[in-house]
């Protein structure tokens, strides 16, 4: 399963759509959390359901230093229960941004997909035949 999020200080939800939406397509249970989302509640989501993977949309070059700090303490609860945290959003890789610590950092949809790919264990992707013979 995968928890799709976004931090407290957020109120989008267009990318962490299309975040969903591609996980679901690889095969994964998307629990969708949705837009701020207080810490404490993303860390109850997570005993909950239990994911591989915590997908979280950011699209703040610098988070305030409260939420930086409760950041940073939810990476760690990630961390000692062994599940992957990537965060996504178009300022990642710019030097001006924070330095948000995850394990996979992508800048796009695709290279979220990319990652997923080369380390889960995901279906095929349909080739245009399978399409084709589906009608």
């Amino acid at each position: 399963a995968i928890v799709a999020t976004c931090p407290e200080s957020e109120l989008h939800e267009v990318a962490l759509l299309g975040v969903a939406l591609v996980c679901e397509t690889l095969g994964f249970q998307v629990r969708y959390v949705g837009a701020a989302v207080p810490f404490k509640d993303l860390e109850s989501a997570v005993e909950e359901h239990q994911p591989e993977i915590v997908c979280m949309s950011i699209t703040n070059a610098r988070l305030h230093p409260p939420v930086y700090r409760r950041y940073e303490q939810f990476r760690k609860f990630l961390a000692k229960r062994q599940v992957k945290f990537i965060i996504g959003g178009q300022f990642i890789g710019e030097t001006k941004s924070h330095p948000l610590h995850a394990d996979f950092r992508a800048r796009s949809c695709s290279e979220l997909e990319q990652y997923i790919r080369e380390n889960y264990d995901v279906g095929a992707v349909p080739t245009e035949s399978d399409l084709k013979s589906m009608n």
